[in-house]
């Protein structure tokens, strides 16, 4: 982190650090917000800096094979030493020129609108997603959204498993659908399931557009035609709908945070439309959200009372009840908590809650299973025996698939319970939460 006077900068402890600058926004009311940077913790920046990923992300052919001032660069950067080419073998190889380095894949710029449109979104999406959500990514949902993987397997009008937002319908990517499309809802919505839940807390608007856009001109052959806009609606109505709520949302209606669009959904109480709209609203009174990078030390600094952390645990919308059973109260896809307390300090269940995939129960482990039509199935394994494999997914429904079916079934690096499910929540909240867990039964 650089210090005030700009002179020299200082490593941030292990668990990260933040920064507030009041900056302007014409977006927000009184034209001002705050806006929250984020130093990652050691361990956030191993989540996209994969293996899988070739850990420095955006230092490969696609992304550099790009001209800058009438040259390649990467023949450029063959030419001048940067970059020595080697086989497999480590044999080294002919160095690249502009003619050569012309036919190696590339990506396409997202907002040259001179290109072709369905190149553009798919570079956007490889990226700023593919990181995670590539084969042994740090993407809990096992899609794949490389450049070059073909979207119908897995991605195109497949049923979201870690939430619909309320969407009737919803696809992942809805065919000719932008509006029920839960990978834009994600791109588009604050806080808690957002995408990327690391490195950007504001919604990319150029790249809303693009996606929008993309996905509503999906159909091959089709007269390219213009976004749904529901003008035919209040903006009371059209915000109680996630669908006609996320078509506003995407629209350039935050460009002036005082009209009625914005009026109303400062009304709308904590959820999914909500959501579409919060980091353009005035900020609510109390404790700040601890967001994309929680502290540990602050959250066991504070001393939580447990009955108001079984609320916290049993508000369908924190997901704890949804996967977990407390007594009599929720699902059994992941460990029963009834009696952890007993058997976990404050430390290692806060652990548990801040990064699922460091420690899981061999019970527990997550299997991805996908079919040979290029289906894919992520959950705990329910069963495995001569006829095939049967596997739980998030929503505790089981997927029975033969032997025959499968293309590959492995065990997945990652827990099935998703990283950042605290990020709604106050420090106080979640300390209450680790109080209620903690509590000897």
């Amino acid at each position: 982190m650089w210090r005030e006077d700009g002179t020299d900068a200082d490593l941030v402890p292990a668990d990260g650090a933040e920064k507030v600058f009041r900056i302007a926004d014409k977006r927000v009311p009184g034209g001002k917000r705050d806006q929250v940077w984020n130093f990652a913790s050691r361990t956030q920046c191993l989540t996209c800096h994969t293996p899988w990923a070739e850990v420095t992300l955006g230092f490969n052919i696609d992304q550099l094979n790009k001209g800058v001032d009438g040259r390649n660069q990467l023949a450029v950067m063959c030419e001048t030493g940067l970059v020595e080419r080697r086989d497999k073998q480590k044999k080294p190889m002919p160095a690249l020129t502009d003619a050569t380095a012309a036919k190696l894949p590339k990506l396409t710029d997202p907002h040259d609108e001179k290109a072709n449109l369905n190149d553009r979104a798919r570079s956007y999406l490889h990226a700023n997603c593919s990181h995670c959500h590539r084969n042994g990514g740090g993407g809990v949902v096992q899609m794949y959204l490389t450049r070059d993987h073909d979207f119908k397997k897995g991605v195109i009008d497949a049923a979201p498993t870690r939430g619909d937002f309320g969407i009737k319908d919803a696809k992942i990517i809805a065919d000719g659908a932008p509006y029920r499309s839960t990978l834009l809802f994600r791109m588009a919505k604050f806080g808690k399931d957002r995408m990327p839940h690391i490195g950007a807390e504001l919604p990319d608007e150029r790249g809303l557009r693009l996606i929008s856009q993309w996905i509503n001109n999906l159909k091959p052959g089709a007269t390219p035609r213009p976004l749904f806009w529901p003008l035919h609606l209040s903006a009371k109505d059209s915000l109680k709908d996630p669908s006609s709520a996320l078509a506003m949302a995407t629209f350039e209606w935050r460009l002036n945070a005082e009209n009625e669009i914005a009026r109303e959904a400062a009304k709308l109480p904590s959820g999914p439309v909500r959501d579409l709209f919060e980091g353009y609203l005035p900020p609510q009174p109390g404790e700040r959200k601890l967001g994309q990078n929680p502290r540990a030390r602050q959250i066991l600094s504070l001393i939580g009372d447990a009955e108001r952390g079984k609320a916290v645990f049993l508000t369908e919308r924190n997901q704890c009840v949804n996967c977990h059973k407390h007594g009599t109260a929720g699902k059994e896809i992941g460990p029963e908590l009834t009696h952890i307390g007993g058997t976990r300090t404050r430390g290692e269940l806060l652990e548990s809650l801040l990064d699922p995939s460091r420690r899981v129960e061999p019970k527990y482990q997550s299997y991805e299973a996908v079919t040979l039509d290029g289906q894919s199935v992520t959950g705990v394994l329910v069963r495995k025996d001569a006829k095939g494999v049967v596997v739980r997914d998030a929503k505790a429904v089981d997927h029975a698939i033969s032997h025959a079916d499968l293309d590959r079934f492995r065990p997945s690096r990652l827990s099935l319970m998703a990283t950042g499910l605290l990020a709604d929540l106050t420090p106080q909240q979640a300390a209450d939460l680790l109080a209620f867990l903690a509590k000897k039964q």
